[in-house]
């Protein structure tokens, strides 16, 4: 180096409240088995979780809703939607236990078929949890936490 040199830094923070994560991903008119994975972030275990799935029913039609380990069984119970072709749709989860060492990562896999109708685009699928993460349903504790949205972007 010849001269003087400044280097810059920018320190950010990330958070470490609780958050859900709708992935992205692309798809061609008449897809049938498009996955489109929700995950949560800064579990902080929960013991009563209810999620809203809402979606572009212009575009889209869900026809499947997999909850994945470790969250489809014990000490978890899950009870998925019967409704898939509402534009709307809810899975909840409950436990009897506080959970004690929580895990990050996908909590369902929605499986969507994109319609033949479906314009080219970005078409939106929302998770929201009004009532916010149960981590103590005894104590009434709840954690509140912001929708998510991703999208399925039809080629």
């Amino acid at each position: 180096v010849t001269s003087d040199l400044v280097i810059t830094a920018q320190y950010v923070e990330e958070s470490t409240d609780p958050a859900f994560v709708v992935s992205s991903v692309d798809a061609a008119k008449g897809a049938t088995q498009v996955a489109v994975a929700v995950s949560i972030k800064n579990n902080p275990g929960f013991m009563d979780l209810i999620l809203k799935i809402s979606y572009d029913t212009d575009a889209l039609q869900l026809t499947g809703v997999n909850a994945v380990s470790p969250f489809n069984s014990a000490p978890y119970s899950c009870t998925k939607p019967s409704n898939l072709k509402s534009g709307r749709a809810m899975i909840m989860w409950a436990s009897n236990d506080v959970i004690s060492n929580p895990t990050d990562g996908d909590l369902i896999v929605l499986v969507f078929a994109v319609l033949d109708t479906a314009t080219a685009g970005n078409h939106f699928v929302t998770i929201s949890c009004a009532d916010g993460i149960g981590v103590d349903i005894d104590k009434d504790i709840y954690i509140p936490v912001a929708d998510a949205t991703g999208y399925i972007n039809v080629k």
